[in-house]
């Protein structure tokens, strides 16, 4: 088993990361849907390109920052509260904390490579902390609390941005997706903006023709292409 690269113990139950120490050539390896609570017992595991935690029981990042290979990080659906210990992961390119328990975005700093972010599902109230993240081509902040569009103006390689079911209330808002030149994909549904009543229950007639207008080159609004560049 010495040369295996790939391993995938998914959807058991196990409860502990362990006996994995021989396994150093492991390039993949897989948890989902098991009942770990700590991620431990990898230090061994420095050619690891691809990691998966998702649907587990952890509560925190760490002891990985040796895996300085790493492109892939998935550890949605955990109980995670902070993005924390990944400053050597220089080499990540997908970084995935979906349906977790952020409630910022913070820690990523170091992570100047990544191309794409997926924060959905958590409690973030606010953007900030990407400012280092030039490279970003896509952006996945739907389902969380966030009411202003604000710290993405530097990201001309965002070509997705996912924001469906937050709290934007404005239509001014949308005018700050307008310096993201790369922009094709947004996802804006269900905020505020797309209901004409409080009660959330009037989808607004004009909200498509209105977003088409402040973005013109989107070629994909919700589920929907906007017949742009075909």
């Amino acid at each position: 088993l010495v040369n295996l690269t790939v391993l995938d113990l998914s959807f058991n139950r196990i409860k502990r990361v362990e006996n994995l120490d021989s396994l150093t050539n492991l390039k993949k390896l897989f948890f989902v849907n098991n009942r770990i609570s700590k991620i431990e017992n990898l230090s061994t595991l420095s050619e690891l390109e691809m990691l998966e935690f998702g649907s587990n029981k952890i509560r925190k990042l760490e002891n990985i920052d040796h895996m300085a290979k790493l492109t892939q990080l998935y550890v949605g659906k955990n109980k995670i509260p902070t993005i924390e210990n990944l400053d050597s992961l220089t080499n990540l390119t997908l970084l995935s904390i979906q349906g977790n328990r952020l409630t910022k975005i913070a820690g990523l700093d170091k992570l100047v490579n990544l191309e794409q972010l997926y924060l959905s599902e958590n409690g973030i109230t606010e953007i900030g902390g990407l400012d280092n993240l030039l490279k970003l081509q896509i952006l996945d902040l739907a389902y969380n609390f966030i009411t202003k569009i604000e710290n993405l103006s530097h990201l001309t390689e965002l070509e997705e941005f996912w924001f469906n079911d937050n709290k934007v209330s404005s239509w001014d808002q949308i005018e700050h997706l307008r310096t993201l030149k790369s922009l094709r994909t947004l996802y804006m549904e269900r905020n505020p903006i797309y209901f004409t009543d409080s009660e959330r229950t009037k989808h607004d007639p004009a909200y498509r023709r209105k977003i088409m207008l402040a973005l013109p080159n989107l070629r994909q609004l919700d589920a929907n292409l906007t017949g742009v560049g075909l």
